[in-house]
């Protein structure tokens, strides 16, 4: 037994090497695509030895591209692996069940009704998630959730968040704000800066140290709902 657990982790510590190691690679490679050509030598001693124009250029803006995808891809990652837990589906995402277009649907209406709010909308667009959660968790219970029941009630609903949000945005002409935000969640991250890094570096510590607090529950949760009460988890 205890060899069958030592070779499980040692594949696991293996697989953690490769993806690192791919990751790295994947950023390495990053640095130098786009329109400046320059070599690993030039942009080493442009950022640590001597001051170099054309690595200041990359730095401002290749750096803050690479980093923002490095931190959307963890928090994506990490809410679609907590919601997979829940749900007991491989297939879960905040995308499917409607959570991300709850938030796009505030963050559209804030843009449209109160463009003054537009640095607000990050924070905005939390809370609308969080409501669409509420609002999928409640239409789904009957004197208890079954997943099956709230992934099909968060489909729904994540259709009518989008439908919703496109109306918007054909009323309101496709304003530039409003296009920033659909921009924003399609996933672009063209024309970022480090204001932008810093912005959602707050979101996606915060949000993986609160995941860090639930982890044991998600295992439990991922037992059949009468073995996890039997250990004293509140499923519902």
């Amino acid at each position: 037994m205890k060899t069958v657990k030592k070779k499980s982790s040692a594949i696991i510590i293996l697989n953690f090497v490769i993806v690192l190691m791919a990751l790295l690679a994947l950023i390495l490679f990053s640095m130098k695509t786009g329109s400046l050509k320059i070599s690993y030598g030039e942009l080493f001693k442009g950022l640590f030895v001597a001051y170099d124009k054309q690595v200041a250029i990359i730095y401002d803006v290749r750096y803050p591209r690479i980093i923002i995808s490095l931190l959307a891809g963890a928090a994506l990652a990490v809410s679609g692996i907590l919601l997979q837990a829940v749900m007991k589906n491989p297939l879960t995402d905040p995308g499917i069940i409607g959570i991300s277009s709850g938030a796009a649907l505030v963050g559209s209406l804030v843009t449209a009704l109160f463009p003054a709010l537009f640095y607000a909308v990050p924070a905005l667009a939390v809370a609308g998630g969080m409501v669409a959660y509420f609002l999928i968790y409640s239409l789904a219970w009957d004197g208890g959730v079954k997943p099956t029941k709230l992934i099909l009630v968060g489909v729904a609903l994540n259709l009518t968040f989008t439908g919703i949000m496109e109306g918007i945005k054909a009323f309101s002409g496709g304003g530039s704000n409003l296009t920033k935000v659909q921009s924003i969640v399609s996933g672009h991250i063209t024309q970022k800066t480090w204001g932008d890094v810093r912005l959602l570096a707050i979101y996606t510590i915060v949000g993986l140290v609160l995941s860090l607090c639930v982890i044991r529950l998600c295992n439990l949760l991922l037992l059949e709902d009468k073995q996890a009460r039997a250990l004293g988890v509140n499923v519902d």
